[in-house]
């Protein structure tokens, strides 16, 4: 993973932070993969290429199954990520970036399961488990918390061909509140309590949280998707979605390493701590809602 040197930001503030939302204004947007930057000859046909990698994850052949390894599920997915880009017919390297991450968060979002009682075991434990070789031992599905999520990113990513680096740091909830529990660590004084990870696709970032992902295995859900986003899960992001985005995460660790800045975002972080964000529950539902309406005119 080449170095990326995270830059200090200075943001005026035109007001309190208490009386602003966060968007990707607030975003340094620079360092920002998006979906305004998708190229031009896939832009158009990018969600349902998008869709057909979900559907050849959704293959039995392609399903997580007894005794698979990060490198048997690598080649499988390295097939379909292959087969998407030759299809797409667009041969720029961001394309192929961005269709391989998509390959690797459809597979993960299908085929993992969130271990919650893992979360109450000892630290050591934790780490062991989620280890990316751990995560695939378990049937009939593998499962680990955010980390071991964020980790087996990371290993199906080499496996697959593109770059991807593990994140950590603080996801509050919708109404703004820091949750916490158990031995969770403080960073600059904020519960460092969450993975995600973040994809290098043309020298930009593209964040995927991928542990927030529901009911992708569920066979309603398979039968009826046509294009589902459901807010900041997506990839990439438009600006609403990275309004939800920025309002819920905060980067305190890259690759391991403690950061005291966050490159997706300019907002110092006492500002973005005081920042209310009651309105990403609004903003979250009105992004299913017209997921919900496009599904229903894709499939009349």
């Amino acid at each position: 993973m080449p170095f990326i040197v995270l830059l200090a930001s200075t943001l005026v503030l035109g007001q309190s932070p208490a009386l602003r939302k966060v968007s990707f204004a607030d975003a340094m947007s620079s360092q920002c993969f998006a979906r305004a930057d998708v190229p031009s000859a896939l832009a158009p046909k990018y969600d349902d290429i998008v869709r057909r990698i979900y559907l050849e994850v959704w293959r039995p052949e392609n399903n997580f199954r007894a005794g698979d390894t990060v490198a048997s599920v690598g080649r499988r997915l390295r097939s379909v990520a292959d087969k998407a880009v030759t299809f797409s017919g667009v041969s720029d390297s961001v394309s192929d970036s961005l269709l391989r991450a998509e390959t690797v968060v459809a597979w993960i979002r299908s085929n993992m399961e969130y271990w919650t009682e893992l979360n109450q075991r000892p630290g050591k434990e934790r780490v062991e488990w989620n280890k990316a070789e751990n995560v695939m031992s378990h049937s009939p599905r593998p499962k680990g918390n955010c980390d071991g999520y964020s980790k087996l990113a990371v290993a199906l990513s080499s496996a697959v061909g593109v770059e991807c680096v593990g994140i950590g740091g603080c996801l509050r909830s919708d109404d703004g509140s820091l949750g916490f529990g158990g031995d969770t660590k403080f960073l600059q004084g904020v519960p460092w309590n969450h993975g995600w990870n973040a994809f290098l696709v043309g020298n930009k970032l593209l964040p995927a949280d991928i542990t927030g992902a529901y009911n992708y295995r569920e066979t309603k859900f398979r039968t009826g998707y046509l294009g589902k986003t459901d807010g900041c899960l997506a990839l990439p992001m438009d600006r609403e979605e990275w309004e939800i985005f920025l309002g819920r995460h905060r980067m305190l660790h890259w690759n391991s390493n403690p950061v005291d800045t966050d490159p997706f975002t300019s907002l110092d972080l006492a500002s973005w701590k005081a920042m209310p964000v009651n309105h990403v529950a609004a903003l979250r539902q009105k992004l299913r809602d017209r997921d919900i309406a496009r599904n229903r005119s894709l499939s009349r």
